[in-house]
C-alpha cells in the first residue's frame, strides 16, 4: 500500500472518494522455464528431477499457473475494474536472467492484451543469485543471473516507466 498515494483516496466536498486505485497482487510466481530443464536431446534432464524432488514449488508447472492466475485476474478485473496487477517479488527460480525474459514477455503480452497495467518489483530470488541454475547439459549447471541493471532493463515497460522515484 506503500505505492498508492494518498492522493488517490482524496473525499470531494460531500465525502466522495473522487479518485479511486484498483488493483491485485500476484506474489511469489518463482517461475522456471521449461528450456533451462532439457537436456541435448530435449528430454527432461534427470538432473532436474533430482534437483527439484524434494522442494515444495511446482516448477514443471510455473507457466501454466501463470498463465491461469492471470486469466482468472483478468476476468476479476472486468468485473471489479481492477487498472493494475503488483508482482512483489520472487518472480523467478532463483533469478535466471532467460526466465526474466520470458516472464516479462508474458506480461508485456497480457497488457497488451487486457490493457491492464503490470508492475513489477524484484524479490530476493530475482537479482544476482548464486544459486541460478540451468540443466541443458543434462547436469546442474550455473545460469546467467540476472543483475540489477538488466532488471530495469527487461522490466523496462512494466512498472519502471511508472516510476516517478527509484531507491538503490
Amino acid at each position: 500500500l506503500s505505492l498508492v498515494p494518498a492522493a488517490s483516496y482524496a473525499q470531494g466536498v460531500n465525502g466522495d472518494v473522487v479518485n479511486t486505485i484498483s488493483f491485485a497482487t500476484f506474489s511469489d510466481p518463482h517461475y522456471y522455464p521449461q528450456v533451462l530443464t532439457m537436456d541435448e536431446n530435449g528430454n527432461k534432464s534427470e538432473a532436474w528431477y533430482e534437483a527439484t524432488r524434494l522442494d515444495c514449488k511446482q516448477y514443471e508447472e510455473s507457466e501454466d499457473i501463470i498463465l491461469t492466475a492471470l486469466e482468472t485476474l483478468r476476468i476479476r478485473a472486468e468485473k471489479t475494474g481492477v487498472k493494475y496487477i503488483l508482482f512483489p517479488g520472487d518472480i523467478t527460480k532463483d533469478s535466471e536472467y532467460v526466465a526474466h525474459t520470458e516472464f516479462a514477455a508474458i506480461l508485456e503480452n497480457f497488457e497488451k492484451e487486457t490493457g491492464i497495467r503490470m508492475i513489477v518489483i524484484n524479490g530476493n530470488h530475482d537479482i544476482n543469485s548464486n544459486r541460478a541454475t540451468q540443466f541443458v547439459n543434462g547436469i546442474k549447471e550455473t545460469a546467467r543471473s540476472i543483475t540489477p541493471q538488466e532488471f530495469r532493463e527487461v522490466y523496462a515497460n512494466l512498472g519502471y516507466d511508472l516510476a516517478t522515484d527509484e531507491y538503490a
